[in-house]
C-alpha cells in the first residue's frame, strides 16, 4: 500500500514538471532564445516612387507602393498624345519603356518624355506696290484641319483681277489666320495670292509666340524652285507671275 502511494506521488510530481516544463522555460521548444519562438520576425519593407517629367507626359504603372525587401517590380511607361517616351533615370537607367526594379532600399525613378507639341505664331504680311495683306498660321492646342472658332479667320471674297488677293487654302475654305493642331509633326500650309499686271509679291514675316517650334519652316512653291529657311530668314520676292501657290511646309 505504502508502495502505491509512492508511486502516485512520484507520478503526481512527474506530470507537474512536465507541465512548468510545456509552459515556460527559455529552450528553442519552448518559445524561448532571441527569435520569440515560433513568432516570425516583421518583414523589412521600402518604398518605391514612380515620378513623370514633365508630369503631363504620360503616365507609369505602378505609381508606386511599399514593398518587401528584395521583391522585383516591374515599372511601364507609357507616353500621352504629343509626347514621346524618351528614358528612365533615377536608381535605373535605360531607354526601354518597361523596366523591373529590385527594392533593396527606398527606390526612386524618374520616367522622362519628350514634348514634340508645336506652339507658335508666325504673322506674315503679303505686299504688292499699294497693298498690304495680314496673315497669320501657326499650331495651337485650338487648332484643326477645319475652321475653328476664336482661332481661325475667314478670308474676304477675291477683289477684282489685278488687285492684291493673298489667303490660305485649306479643302473648300479660304482663311486669313489658319492654325492647325499643336499635335502634328507634320503640317503644309497652301498660300493662294495674286497681284496686278508687272507686280512682284513681297512677303515678310515674324514668328511670335514661339513657345515651342523646334522643327523646320520651309517656304517652296509647288514647282520646289525655291526653298526659303522662314526661321532663319524674314522675306522673300516672287516676280514674274500675277499669281501662284506658295506652300509652307512645318517638320518637326
Amino acid at each position: 500500500m505504502k508502495l502505491l502511494k509512492k508511486i502516485c506521488l512520484l507520478l503526481i510530481v512527474s506530470l507537474i514538471v512536465w507541465g512548468c516544463g510545456s509552459d515556460g522555460g527559455t529552450g528553442p521548444g519552448n518559445g524561448g532564445g532571441d527569435n520569440g519562438g515560433d513568432n516570425e520576425p516583421d518583414p523589412v519593407e521600402y518604398s518605391l516612387t514612380v515620378l513623370k517629367s514633365p508630369s503631363d507626359g504620360g503616365s507609369v504603372d505602378p505609381t508606386g507602393g511599399t514593398f518587401e525587401e528584395d521583391t522585383e517590380v516591374t515599372v511601364e511607361a507609357t507616353a500621352n498624345e504629343g509626347f514621346t517616351f524618351r528614358e528612365w533615370t533615377g536608381v535605373v537607367s535605360s531607354e526601354e519603356n518597361q523596366v523591373t526594379v529590385t527594392i533593396t532600399e527606398d527606390t526612386e525613378i524618374i520616367a522622362n518624355f519628350d514634348d514634340l507639341r508645336s506652339v507658335y505664331t508666325v504673322q506674315t504680311f503679303a505686299i504688292s506696290t499699294e497693298d498690304t495683306v495680314d496673315l497669320r498660321f501657326g499650331q495651337s492646342s485650338r487648332g484643326s484641319e477645319g475652321f475653328d472658332n476664336g482661332v481661325d479667320q475667314d478670308a474676304p471674297p477675291s477683289p477684282p483681277e489685278g488687285a492684291l488677293h493673298a489667303y490660305f487654302e485649306i479643302d473648300d475654305l479660304d482663311l486669313y489666320r489658319d492654325f492647325r493642331s499643336n499635335i502634328n509633326q507634320e503640317v503644309a500650309w497652301t498660300l493662294q495670292y495674286q497681284v496686278g499686271s508687272g507686280e512682284d509679291l513681297k512677303l515678310e514675316w515674324e514668328i511670335i509666340n514661339d513657345s515651342q517650334i523646334e522643327g523646320s519652316l520651309v517656304l517652296t512653291d509647288q514647282s520646289g524652285t525655291f526653298e526659303v529657311d522662314m526661321r532663319n530668314n524674314t522675306t522673300h520676292t516672287v516676280s514674274g507671275t500675277t499669281s501662284g501657290t506658295l506652300l509652307i511646309n512645318y517638320n518637326f
